[in-house]
């Protein structure tokens, strides 16, 4: 296709699209124009409407009081309910008013609510209305109007009460009532009351209400009927004092002559427009003709490279970009023809400076294979890949991103760490472990897993060493943090860490563990997967950040599986609908574990299935198995437990406690049974007999973190302040958030008189509400 013709498509579509949007406006302009006074017609019909209502309602209600209050119609009402007929002979009086008035309802009614006499349909009568609410109010005395439905049709109605009953009169609203309203032969009115036409302002408009189905239209909308335009919407009778009916308002207003006039106006605006179109076309003509040719002498000149001087002359003399190119042109030609002269002697030049440039690759490539097989030989003692016990068994993969190849050797090197170690806190056997991952790739991840499993090692060889240490899982999981946070802050930020370090009691299958912002640990029970600690961890290590370090506690049971691993599990680089782009979906390792079953070499393949790995990848299998179990028969302690717990549930307090005990002595290891009884203990407030059951059940169950709370809270009861505050520091160690554990310090800071601790634990409570006011507030 030639450069012109492309021109002039892009400037047709330009064009076209810039009329489509001259006439969107211009419709949106005109509909606009025209839709505004209608509106305002029809609302200012409703309204005259309204007012009309409003003045026959008054002038009914005055004529009613003259009515009443005049003898001569006292003593005329008074003989027609001493005799009915008598109304027959005086038909002349309610002409006279309908004549005068427009009144074409009146009737009399009795003291019971009884039509007793209608001058406009003498024979009917003796129908009850006294749940009418005008007549209800005539009864009470009351003057009262209305709009209603009766067999006159739409009527307002007008009630009082005169000495032997009530007296109503009414104006029937029909078709010259509404055409006093309209005015006009253009406009037309049609009331609905619960979607029936109740009356109209003339025939037409019942014949389109016949013929079309109105209420499928937009409202409002415009269309044609009987070669007519109107302009059609529908209004709710908004004045509900005067009635409690639903009604609508139907109303059309011819167009027609308003719709030429539109006609006139597009069929103008098209031709502008086009003429427009034509003179554009006609001036981009004129325009385009000597760029093109300059263009054409250009390409020609291309064309014919390979002529020293070129058979067309090349417009160097333009001032545009047309002009610049050739003169680029001329002088890249005249380089080229330069070069094939040389060409043999440029080649040997370039090809001996990057002979020299590669040796000198080679070199150094070499020198950094030797830094990093250096430093993986140094990382090896680190990485212990698996444990087992009686109880507790641990698997674990490392793979590092970055492989290489030193004199023959391969090996792999990055920042991931796995190490793990047994050692005795307390007398109570634990296992140790870390899962890190060190910032950086290669040789800085390196040196941060390098510097991390130093640290930790001699943390765990220190402790090892120190036989009588005070330690309780959340005071060494702080320390242990804490050692390597520091080493980590000398870096000035340069070199941080996520991690898990964790610890296991290998006699109960509690897990303690410190998450600094590493990927959640994943628990697979029954064949189901979950995260541990959700949305729970704390900043990574080497950021100073003055916040407080938590510690995540879990019991496991028997046959738990957790695994944990580093954000290589997630960086996976995925096709999504022929997309690749980096995995967001943190779940994927939850359904890659279940599918699994957990074994490591099946996760590390579906991982690689579901995507291609962009980082250091290490995973670690924890498997707890409990065969030391000293329960009974399992539908026996099924009963027990389901009965223990129903009674306590119920406020059984008594029989509960009557049963957990009876229980326990048979089976003084069931711990679901003790916790029970442990509940009851604290619900009756037997404090000295609770700390040593609950002495007992966290012995069996540390990681039962608000058991742990109640032992503290039952020790301050009896007045062991210094253990409660022991506890209640290992509580908050876990909840440094907590209100309840916050005030609970705060008391026994107070009953020892440890002052700067109190003060501490009372800024961080100010802290923390001050902080829950904002978000309410916010």
């Amino acid at each position: 296709m030639k450069l012109r013709t492309k021109f002039f498509i892009i400037l047709g579509i330009s064009q076209i699209l810039l009329i489509l949007s001259l006439v969107i406006v211009f419709t949106i302009l005109i509909t606009s124009v025209k839709d505004e006074p209608q509106n305002y017609r029809a609302i200012e019909l409703v309204n005259n409407f309204t007012k009309e209502l409003k003045d026959r309602e008054v002038q009914l209600k005055n004529l009613i009081s003259e009515l009443n209050s005049n003898p001569k119609y006292i003593a005329y009402f008074e003989s027609i309910f001493r005799n009915r007929p008598n109304g027959n002979n005086h038909s002349y009086v309610f002409e006279k008013m309908k004549n005068d008035y427009h009144i074409n309802v009146m009737e009399l009614g009795n003291r019971y609510g009884d039509v007793f006499f209608r001058f406009h349909r003498p024979e009917d009568f003796g129908d009850n209305k006294k749940n009418q609410t005008i007549i209800e109010n005539a009864l009470k005395g009351m003057v009262s109007s209305t709009i209603e439905v009766g067999h006159s049709g739409l009527a307002l109605r007008a009630t009082a009460p005169i000495s032997n009953g009530t007296l109503l009169l009414g104006q029937v609203i029909d078709r010259d009532f509404l055409f006093g309203i309209t005015g006009s032969n253009k406009v037309k009115i049609a009331l609905f009351s619960d979607g029936k036409l109740i009356t109209s302002s003339d025939t037409f408009i019942e014949r389109f209400i016949k013929t079309k189905n109105y209420m499928s239209e937009k409202n409002p909308s415009r269309l044609e009927f009987d070669d007519q335009h109107f302009y059609i919407t529908s209004l709710d009778y908004l004045n509900k004092d005067l009635s409690i009916l639903k009604i609508k308002f139907l109303v059309m207003i011819d167009e027609s002559d308003m719709n030429k006039k539109t006609e006139t106006i597009w069929e103008m605006f098209f031709f502008v427009t086009f003429l427009i179109f034509l003179v554009i076309l006609f001036i981009s003509y004129l325009f385009s003709r000597g760029m093109i040719n300059s263009i054409r002498k250009l390409n020609l000149a291309m064309v014919n490279l390979e002529y020293k001087n070129a058979p067309i002359d090349i417009d160097t003399k333009r001032k545009d970009e047309i002009g610049d190119m050739g003169k680029v042109f001329l002088s890249m030609k005249e380089e080229i023809f330069k070069y094939q002269n040389h060409l043999e002697s440029l080649v040997n030049e370039k090809t001996l400076h990057l002979q020299n440039s590669l040796d000198e690759i080679r070199k150094l490539k070499e020198h950094q294979d030797g830094d990093y097989f250096l430093t993986s030989l140094l990382l090896q003692p680190f990485y212990i890949p698996n444990y087992s016990s009686e109880k507790v068994a641990i698997d674990s993969i490392l793979k590092q991103k970055k492989k290489f190849s030193f004199r023959n050797k391969s090996s792999e090197i990055g920042g991931d760490v796995i190490m793990m170690k047994d050692l005795e806190i307390n007398k109570n056997s634990y296992l140790a472990f870390i899962n890190a991952d060190a910032m950086g790739k290669s040789i800085q991840g390196a040196g941060g897993a390098l510097v991390l499993g130093t640290v930790f090692k001699s943390f765990l060889n220190r402790i090892q060493k120190e036989k009588n240490s005070m330690f309780t899982p959340e005071t060494f999981l702080l320390e242990c943090f804490d050692e390597l946070d520091k080493v980590f802050l000398s870096f000035d930020g340069s070199m941080i860490v996520s991690a898990i370090i964790g610890l296991i009691d290998q006699n109960t299958g509690a897990f303690f563990f410190i998450n600094s912002e590493h990927p959640y640990p994943v628990l697979l029970k029954n064949g189901e997967t979950s995260f541990i600690g959700f949305n729970q961890f704390n900043r990574k290590i080497g950021l100073d950040y003055d916040d407080e370090i938590f510690v995540n506690s879990f019991q496991m049971e028997e046959g738990d599986i957790i695994i944990i691993g580093t954000d290589g599990r997630d960086d996976l680089l995925v096709n999504l609908d022929g997309k690749i782009s980096m995995n967001e979906d943190e779940k994927l390792f939850l359904s890659v574990v279940k599918k699994a079953s957990g074994n490591l070499t099946k996760i590390e393949k579906e991982l690689g299935n579901s995507g291609e790995f962009t980082d250091d990848l290490s995973l670690l299998k924890i498997e707890y198995r409990n065969i030391n179990n000293n329960y009974e028969e399992e539908t026996k302690y099924l009963t027990s437990l389901k009965s223990i717990y129903f009674a306590y549930k119920n406020g059984e307090f008594d029989r509960a406690e009557s049963e957990a005990i009876s229980f326990l002595l048979a089976n003084p290891n069931n711990l679901d049974i003790l916790r029970i009884y442990c509940k009851l203990l604290m619900k009756n407030k037997n404090y000295p007999k609770a700390t040593i059951y609950l002495s007992k059940y966290i012995q069996n169950r540390p990681a039962d973190s608000i058991f742990l709370f109640y032992l503290s809270v039952a020790y301050k009861k009896i007045g062991e302040y210094e253990l409660s505050l022991d506890l209640g520091r290992r509580y908050f160690l876990r909840y440094p958030a907590n209100k309840q554990i916050l005030l609970h310090l705060i008391e026994l800071y107070t009953i020892l008189e440890y002052n700067n601790e109190k003060e501490y634990f009372i800024d961080k409570l100010n802290k923390i509400e001050g902080e829950i006011r904002n978000k309410v507030s916010i």
